[in-house]
């Protein structure tokens, strides 16, 4: 443990069994991964990617509803890919 903990931290921290040390520095660990996820979701960058995959979701909703279903937008994105092929 570093410098800034309380001596009663300290005291706790060394009277910990390895297996208990081990499942709160996991859970630490846990704890900061989800936060600077949160962190991240909150950038501006990300909020506008975030609004632009709502768009597009919107857009292959409407897809979607015009092609009458899930295997006839199979089938267009079988098409596009072969557009795609020829072109490159």
């Amino acid at each position: 443990m570093t410098e800034n903990h309380s001596s009663g931290q300290k005291k706790r921290w060394d009277e910990m069994e390895p297996k208990e040390r081990k499942k709160v520095q996991a859970s630490m660990k846990a704890g900061q991964q989800k936060a600077r996820q949160r962190k991240k979701l909150l950038t501006k960058k990300n909020r506008s990617n975030m609004t632009n995959t709502f768009l597009l979701a919107d857009k292959l909703a409407e897809v979607y509803a015009m092609a009458g279903g899930r295997e006839q937008v199979i089938r267009l994105l079988d098409i596009v890919e072969l557009v795609y092929d020829e072109v490159d």
